[in-house]
């Protein structure tokens, strides 16, 4: 049930916007994130994903595992992401594996102080990305992370 700060694109450019057009503002800085409110949860997520996919939720199946499961299971990383770097594969999944083992949600109510709305919960548009994506290998995906 952990859960994670995700925030459309679109959202993040408006609050910038309208940051930087501000003159006087209350706080010297701001969160630019979903809140406890918007965030959501792997499982969430799971559903989600699955629903846009047409197949089952994991669910059940789901569970931690350190990176060193992983990077043993790196022999099957073309099987699972297609032709890729495994080298740089581990690098992101180790980056993105500590960051989201923090289970850290930014509060971004001084963004509702200025009259900002929720931004979209990930669930509501995650069948956006699976549709936008669906083509494009992980690696190939990745290459605009990590330039």
């Amino acid at each position: 049930q952990d859960k994670i700060d995700i925030i459309p694109v679109d959202y993040c450019a408006e609050v910038l916007v309208t940051l930087i057009e501000k003159e006087n503002l209350p706080h010297d800085f701001y969160h630019i994130s979903a809140g406890t409110d918007a965030s959501a949860s792997f499982a969430e997520i799971d559903i989600a994903i699955a629903k846009a996919l047409g197949v089952a939720p994991v669910g059940a199946d789901y569970k931690h595992v350190s990176f060193e499961e992983i990077a043993e299971r790196a022999h099957e990383f073309s099987t699972i992401f297609g032709h890729c770097n495994k080298r740089l594969m581990l690098k992101a999944i180790r980056l993105y594996g500590e960051f989201a083992a923090l289970n850290v949600l930014f509060e971004n109510y001084r963004l509702h102080e200025l009259g900002l709305p929720q931004p979209t919960k990930f669930t509501e548009y995650a069948d956006v990305c699976v549709a936008t994506s669906k083509d494009i290998p992980v690696p190939k995906q990745m290459m605009v992370d990590f330039k």
